[in-house]
C-alpha cells in the first residue's frame, strides 16, 4: 500500500507537469491510465487484507463499512471538488493537489505500527472450519498453531494457490461467479446506459445525471452504514441471495422508469449495493486462512475487474440498439445467477 501511494504520488506530479508545461498529449494519459490500473490491482487487494489484520472477528463488519463509507463518500465528493478546483486554479495544479494527498497518504501508511498486526498463521488440520463456518481471525487462534514456510512464494504459486483457496471453496466460488456477473450487469448500464437514458429519452442535462449518480452514491453509503450498525445476520448467504435479486429487479426497472422514479430506485439499488459489497468482503475475511487472505482477495476481486471492461464494451455495442432492453437483460443476468446461486446452496454455506 505504501509503495502504491508512491508511486501514484510520482505518476500524478508528472501529469501536473506536464500540464504546467503545455506539453500534456493523449498517449500520456493513456500510459498513464494503465500504470495507475496496475498500481490500484495491487493496493485494493491489500487494503482489503490488511483490515482483517487489525480489527477482531466481531469488529469486521465495522471496520470495512468504516473503509468502503469513507471511499464512497470520496467518490462522491471528489469530482464535484476537483470540478471546482480546475475551475478556480486549474487544470495544473489540481492534479498536483492530488498528487500530494497521495503523498499524505503514504507517509500515514509509514506511520502504521506492523507489531499491530495479528500473524499469519494457518489454522491447524485438526481446527478446520466447517462449512459455512467462518475462519478464526488469526489474533485468537492459539500460539501452538505451526506457522506457514517463510520463504515468499512466486507470483505464479501465489496466483495457484489463491484460486485454490476459492475455487476449492463451494461458497467463494460462488461469490466470484456472482461478483463477476453483478459487474457486468452494472458497470456498462450505469456508466454508458445512465447518460443515453438522460440524453436520449429523458432529455436532460448533466445536472440531471449528476443527480441519479448522487442518488446511487447516496444509497451506497446508506447501505455501508447499515453494514456497520445493524446486527449480522446468521445466514447471510439467503440475505445475499434476496437483496441481489432485488438489486436484479430494480437495474430492470431503472431500463422502463421515468426519470423521477429511477432516481428513487437508484438510491435503493446503491443501499443494496453498498449494504452486500461490505458485507461479502467481511465474510470473506473472516472466512479465509489469515496467511491466503491476500492472494483470496486478488483473486475474488479478478472478476470484477475482468467484467468490468467487458460490461462497458456490450453496453456500448448495445445501448443505441436498445437501452431498454440492456437494462432488462442486465437485471435479467442478475437474477439468473441468483436462482444458480440458490440452487448450489449458497444460503446454507454462507453463514457467521
Amino acid at each position: 500500500m505504501l509503495v502504491s501511494n508512491v508511486i501514484r504520488a510520482m505518476l500524478t506530479t508528472v501529469i501536473a507537469a506536464l500540464v504546467f508545461g503545455s506539453q500534456i498529449q493523449l498517449w500520456q494519459l493513456v500510459v498513464a491510465a494503465a500504470i495507475f490500473g496496475t498500481v490500484d490491482a495491487v493496493f485494493y487487494p491489500a487494503i482489503s487484507t490488511i483490515v482483517a489484520r487489525l480489527a477482531r472477528p466481531e469488529q469486521l463488519a465495522s471496520a470495512n463499512a468504516l473503509l468502503q463509507g469513507t471511499q464512497q463518500l470520496m467518490t462522491t465528493v471528489g469530482p464535484a471538488l476537483a470540478g471546482i478546483a480546475v475551475a478556480i486554479i486549474g487544470v495544473g495544479a489540481a492534479f498536483a493537489i492530488d498528487a500530494a494527498s497521495f503523498a499524505v497518504a503514504a507517509t500515514a501508511l509509514w506511520f502504521v505500527r506492523r507489531d499491530d498486526w495479528a500473524p499469519l498463521v494457518a489454522p491447524a488440520a485438526t481446527d478446520a472450519p466447517t462449512a459455512g463456518a467462518p475462519t478464526p481471525n488469526a489474533s485468537v487462534v492459539d500460539a501452538s498453531i505451526t506457522q506457514p514456510p517463510a520463504e515468499h512464494p512466486s507470483v505464479l504459486t501465489a496466483l495457484v494457490e489463491g484460486a485454490r483457496a476459492v475455487l476449492g471453496d463451494p461458497a467463494l466460488r460462488i461469490l466470484v461467479i456472482l461478483s463477476a456477473a453483478f459487474n457486468v450487469a452494472f458497470t456498462g448500464p450505469v456508466v454508458v446506459g445512465l447518460p443515453w437514458l438522460v440524453r436520449v429519452r429523458f432529455e436532460g442535462d448533466a445536472s440531471m445525471l449528476g443527480l441519479l449518480l448522487a442518488a446511487f452514491g447516496a444509497g451506497s453509503v446508506i447501505g455501508i452504514a447499515l453494514v456497520g450498525s445493524l446486527p449480522r445476520p446468521r445466514s447471510l448467504g439467503g440475505l445475499v441471495l434476496g437483496i441481489a435479486a432485488l438489486l436484479g429487479i430494480g437495474l430492470g426497472a431503472v431500463g422502463l422508469a421515468p426519470w423521477q422514479t429511477s432516481l428513487a430506485i437508484l438510491l435503493l439499488v446503491g443501499a443494496g449495493v453498498g449494504y452486500l459489497n461490505v458485507s461479502i468482503i467481511s465474510w470473506t475475511q473472516a472466512r479465509t486462512e489469515p496467511h491466503l487472505l491476500g492472494r483470496t482477495m486478488s483473486f475474488l476481486m479478478l472478476g470484477s475487474v475482468v467484467a468490468a471492461p467487458l460490461s462497458l464494451a456490450l453496453a456500448g455495442l448495445l445501448v443505441d440498439t436498445g437501452a431498454t432492453a440492456m437494462f432488462l437483460l442486465a437485471g435479467g443476468l442478475v437474477l439468473v445467477v441468483c436462482v444458480a446461486g440458490a440452487a448450489s446452496g449458497l444460503a446454507k454455506r454462507m453463514t457467521w
